[in-house]
């Protein structure tokens, strides 16, 4: 994952969809939209459209940067402040550099997973709105399936790399 330039490429397609879809929807939303849902799909709170639809934005946008930003930011922090399996030796001179750009690399994965998975539940919100019907409760636990065993299999690559030393 040293390779960033991949999963960049992902994210910013996954970020350029996600906004076209809010402009492609706009002027399909009410001036109230249902915003929050139960676990059935149906509404149960509310934000004018501009307020929604920007909320949706800064998730789609900002979110990712957040986390990416992470993963630059942990270059200037001590070592003992980095949660890393094994820390004390992926983070030594000598690995150091390549520990943190592969961490990078796996951050801007895991934005992608991120990214992805609001743009398919913002798709979801502005057809409940569009229609006037209720959230699709099985899509929407299926993307929140497969959002979570995304996670979890990053999460067994971050350990996979950073196992106990040989």
């Amino acid at each position: 994952m040293a390779n960033w330039k991949i999963p960049a490429a992902f994210l910013v397609v996954a970020m350029a969809i996600g906004i076209a879809l809010q402009i492609l929807y706009w002027p399909q939303l009410p001036d109230r939209m249902a915003t929050h849902f139960d676990p059935q799909g149906n509404p149960n709170d509310w934000m004018d459209r501009a307020s929604a639809v920007g909320l949706c934005v800064g998730l789609i946008v900002f979110l990712p940067l957040f986390f990416i930003g992470i993963s630059v930011a942990i270059r200037w922090l001590p070592v003992s402040t980095i949660n890393l399996p094994h820390r004390e030796y992926w983070l030594s001179a000598e690995r150091r550099d390549e520990s943190l750009r592969w961490m990078t690399g796996w951050m801007i994965w895991f934005s992608v997973a991120i990214t992805i998975f609001l743009v398919a539940i913002n798709h979801l919100i502005f057809v409940a709105n569009r229609d006037a019907r209720p959230l699709s409760a099985v899509w929407f636990w299926a993307f929140l399936s497969a959002f979570m065993l995304t996670t979890a299999a990053l999460i067994v690559l971050v350990y996979r790399r950073f196992g106990r030393p040989k």
